[in-house]
């Protein structure tokens, strides 16, 4: 698991220091495609270090960058329908900094090697479980390569994502994996999870924490009336101080019947220096004048500038003079070659403007009334729409 930026973590005062920890998150997405704007805005939102994407639905293995953060996945292999993945969201700084290597496994395994500092390393592994009703040799080849992954790290193992497991709430006979804060359900791919926590010494952390079940439950259907607990963080036992906290978060949405899971760690990160912004500047395209017409425009602007200037009955000494030509030069070049602004602003996707975000606004306000409170039929049809005017505005922008 990993710490970010200062705005990213928790401050905590300690006296005259300040620590901060690090928060990351876990998501089913549903797919990443044409939503990678919106995640950027609800991982800034958010305010989180890393989360771990699952059913990302994209081929191959990939790394976007998207302003300041970055997007890590691993997919089906390019011949293969789109289905399943892997990946993860973090901040650019980060990546660069403190992610020491990432490996696609498959496209249901992912790992990353991150440095919070030069003592404090952690193996982070990102999964997409089978289904319950996936044929039995799938799961047993998941578990194994995921047992391998595992017995492969070389620090200090973090696992986060959707395991579609329901662990239910018996403690007994789990030696200690199992806290009493889930839910009643178990099914046999929580047991196959549970299983395989006791054989490798991890705490499934989101039953240690009691909550509201509002902020329990990690996927829901209100339609259905389904609800379930299938996403979650692992940790090895030996470091369960390490988590502090494992909560769903409501306010992001994404168009999936998931939450986000949200993890409070006591992973502690040196203090950072905090960056300030640039102040934007203004530069003239001089690189325009290796055009011949707007070379001879440049300097026919300059010479009714100067005659202008000459015709003036002013007494201007030496300095005074030289800013005048000076002012010429600039104001000619800015009026031939135009100009350009540079810092003070973060980057953003060229399609990503008002009349987007307002189609994204409508768009999931419909994916909520869907959920909440109409059939499939009525309100679905009504989200396929306002989803298919979003995908409109982003390919005209």
């Amino acid at each position: 698991m990993t710490t970010n930026l200062a705005k990213n973590l928790a401050m905590i005062n300690s006296g005259n220091s300040k620590k901060m920890y690090m928060r990351v998150g876990t998501w089913n997405i549903r797919t990443l495609s044409e939503k990678e704007q919106e995640l950027v805005d609800e991982f800034r939102k958010a305010n989180v270090t890393l989360i771990a994407l699952t059913e990302t639905k994209q081929k191959g293995k990939c790394e976007l960058t998207l302003g300041e953060e970055v997007i890590l996945y691993s997919g089906v292999e390019e011949n293969l329908r789109a289905q399943a993945g892997v990946g993860c969201i973090i901040k650019k700084q980060f990546r660069n900094k403190n992610v020491l290597d990432w490996s696609g496994i498959s496209d249901r395994i992912m790992s990353l090697t991150l440095e919070i500092n030069k003592d404090r390393k952690y193996s982070l592994i990102i999964l997409y479980g089978p289904n319950e009703n996936d044929p039995k040799h799938e799961k047993d080849s998941f578990w194994e390569d995921v047992q391998s992954v595992c017995n492969e790290a070389k620090y200090p193992v973090i696992i986060l994502g959707d395991l579609n497991g329901r662990v239910g709430n018996i403690t007994e006979g789990t030696e200690g994996s199992l806290g009493r804060f889930g839910e009643v359900i178990k099914n046999a791919n929580g047991e196959r999870l549970i299983e395989f926590a006791i054989n490798n010494s991890f705490i499934i952390s989101n039953s240690f924490f009691e909550h509201k079940d509002e902020h329990k439950y990690t996927r829901e259907v209100k339609s259905r009336n389904e609800k379930s607990i299938i996403n979650y963080v692992l940790i090895e036992k030996k470091h369960r101080k390490l988590i502090k906290d494992v909560k769903v978060n409501r306010n992001a949405e994404l168009g999936s019947d998931h939450h986000l899971v949200i993890a409070k760690s006591g992973i502690q990160e040196e203090p950072r220096m905090i960056r300030t912004s640039k102040k934007a500047k203004k530069s003239t395209k001089v690189y325009k004048l290796a055009v011949v017409e707007v070379r001879r425009e440049y300097q026919r602007q300059i010479n009714t500038m100067i005659i202008d200037l000459e015709n003036r009955d002013s007494d201007y000494d030496l300095e005074q003079m030289w800013g005048c030509y000076k002012g010429i030069l600039h104001k000619a070049a800015e009026s031939v070659c135009g100009t350009v602004t540079t810092g003070g602003r973060k980057k953003k996707t060229h399609w990503w403007n008002k009349k987007t975000q307002e189609a994204v606004k409508k768009k999931k306000d419909a994916w909520k009334k869907y959920h909440q409170l109409g059939s499939r039929k009525n309100l679905g049809k009504k989200w396929r729409r306002t989803e298919k005017v979003t995908k409109n505005f982003s390919m005209r922008t």
